[in-house]
């Protein structure tokens, strides 16, 4: 009689075996076949030699055999996942110290080299701090740093800020208290920048405080965080002085006139605009002030003159009235289908001079318009570019020379004198007016502007990182922000980088600062250079436990390379 032959691992294999049916302990199954009892009572074997000798003395094809089978599979793998359970449990014991300090470094968060997340002493007291970047936010550190460094005058109204009840109007008391928070931590981030012991600061409270939202990594988005910023601290400053905030110090100031093309006659009223940044477009220009000059004129066609519908050829001139302290320059390439600056290099200048137009708010009486418009329509005759005695005085000529027809002669003769006469009458009757009530011609007036920063995109558009250049007028120097590294460059390397001459990186923003503006950084009141202190105390001991944390993981690998 052959043995049965059992495979465990992959199902039964069963030969012939004749059942005892006298044996006390053997029951029949619904199947009527055999099945031995277990003498212990458990249904549990402990080990595989156990269940191929229940196997052999009972049917190998019976459910309650199959059913104890996948039981004690079961059982194994349970078994065999809690003797691993148990030896990481010994090999968690077994972590050292130094394993246990790696072990808290990166549950903080700091998934970066250990040396290079941790700030260094600074060498210099006057050395610049870096920011340390929180998530996809370098466009936001870039910013903060060229506030800092362009406008000092601006500091002392976050260190002296003050909540007050009604400071904030048209918001809500929740909506001041967010506000106020906002101030008091640029405050605070202000002064750490100014007095901080070491290589860069943690911007995390005051981003936390203007809760940044989802920007993405394109200059667009550096952008709308400059604007939104700017607008936000203007509402939170609104009572602090005479002047709102974003108005004294970033908003430019424009009058914008719509003129006929046919006879240069004004259409309509003249409507004033602010902004905080002027769209720039590269695309077509290769230097900013070309660029700059071409935004303040624009042909437009088929544009409307009337509530019947009625359309012209107009021309679109914006006189800038005021300009601010801090004058921002957005370098628009949207228009521009070309990737990288190494195949347009767009150049400007360290020092530029902007024009603003002023124009005296003078009530004419209601025959002044008309006149204007009449001589307007004089020296620029159907929009030809000459006046109409220029017209009629060669056409005087022609008919003196060429025409024999006397007729033809005496009529120029006559519209000549006819339009000379009514010229001369138009232009004194503007003159007494003028002289009772003052004149409204634009008078211009020149500023000086110094560049201050200049905010820089490195990789393929919509990714990489920003960086930003900033000017320190006191000691006429230059230095590179990228996020917690601040490097000193020459001044031919900022421009070469910033022209266009890496393929790798696209200027996005320039600031210009007014010259002769004020380069003395005030110091943080009393409270806020405590704060300053305890943080550097405190990140003294977050630099000595992390400087001992490595020498201690150095050590093994030391150990190594001795043996």
């Amino acid at each position: 009689m052959s043995e049965p032959n059992f495979n465990l691992g992959g199902g039964i294999q069963t030969g012939s075996l004749r059942p005892n049916y006298q044996d006390q302990n053997t029951i029949r199954t619904e199947s009527n076949h055999p099945v031995r009892r277990e003498s212990s009572g458990s249904g549990q074997f402990r080990n595989i030699a156990q269940l191929e000798e229940y196997g052999k003395n009972n049917n190998p094809q019976s459910p309650e055999v199959q059913r104890k089978i996948l039981q004690q599979r079961e059982q194994s793998q349970r078994e065999q996942r809690e003797q691993r359970e148990r030896e990481q449990e010994q090999r968690e014991r077994q972590k050292n110290g130094t394993e246990r300090r790696l072990e808290e470094v990166y549950q903080r968060g700091q998934n970066v080299a250990l040396v290079s997340s941790v700030p260094s002493l600074k060498l210099d007291y006057n050395e610049p701090v870096g920011l340390k970047p929180i998530g996809k936010t370098s466009f936001a550190n870039c910013i903060l740093q060229i506030l800092y460094w362009s406008l000092p005058e601006i500091h002392r109204q976050f260190y002296d800020y003050r909540f007050v009840n009604d400071r904030v109007k048209d918001v809500n008391m929740s909506t001041a208290i967010e506000l106020e928070k906002m101030v008091v931590e640029i405050g605070r981030l202000f002064a750490v920048l100014n007095a901080f012991d070491y290589s860069f600061a943690d911007p995390n409270k005051f981003i936390d405080s203007i809760q940044l939202g989802d920007y993405s990594v394109t200059d667009l988005d550096s952008m709308k965080f400059y604007e939104d910023l700017i607008k936000t601290l203007g509402v939170a400053l609104s009572q602090s002085s005479t002047k709102k905030f974003d108005e004294t110090y970033f908003t430019i100031k424009e009058t914008i006139e719509y003129t006929r093309n046919s006879d240069k006659t004004a259409i309509r009223a003249p409507e004033y605009s602010t902004r905080t940044k002027i769209n720039i477009p590269v695309a077509n220009f290769t230097d900013l002030m070309s660029s700059y000059q071409s935004t303040l004129t624009e042909k437009i066609e088929n544009f409307p003159v009337s509530s019947k519908g009625k359309t012209a050829s107009v021309t679109k001139t914006v006189y800038p009235s005021e300009f601010p302290p801090i004058v921002c320059f957005h370098l628009d390439r949207t228009q521009n289908k070309r990737l990288n600056n190494s195949e347009n290099v767009f150049r400007f200048d360290k020092e530029i001079t902007l024009e603003s137009y002023h124009k005296s708010e003078i009530e004419y009486p209601e025959n002044y318009a008309p006149l204007q418009n009449r001589l307007a329509q004089l020296e620029n005759f159907q929009g030809s570019g000459k006046s109409v005695l220029e017209i009629l005085g060669l056409s005087l000529q022609v008919a003196q020379e060429a025409v024999a027809n006397e007729y033809i002669l005496n009529w120029t003769k006559e519209k000549y004198e006819q339009y000379t006469k009514e010229l001369n009458q138009t232009k004194s009757e503007i003159n007494q007016i003028k002289e009772k009530y003052g004149d409204d011609t634009p008078t211009t007036e020149s500023h000086q502007y110094l560049l201050s920063g200049i905010i820089v995109h490195e990789g393929q558009q919509g990714l990489g990182h920003y960086f930003v250049f900033i000017h320190q007028q006191e000691t006429d120097s230059w230095y590179r922000f990228s996020d917690t590294n601040v490097t000193q460059m020459k001044e031919k390397e900022v421009f070469q980088i910033s022209f266009g001459k890496m393929s790798s990186t696209q200027t996005c923003a320039l600031f210009y600062r007014v010259a002769n503006s004020t380069s003395q950084f005030p110091s943080p009141p009393p409270q806020l250079t405590d704060y300053v202190s305890k943080l550097s105390s405190q990140q003294k001991k977050e630099s000595d436990y992390m400087s001992e944390t490595e020498k201690q993981l150095q050590q093994p690998k030391q150990q190594q390379q001795q043996q």
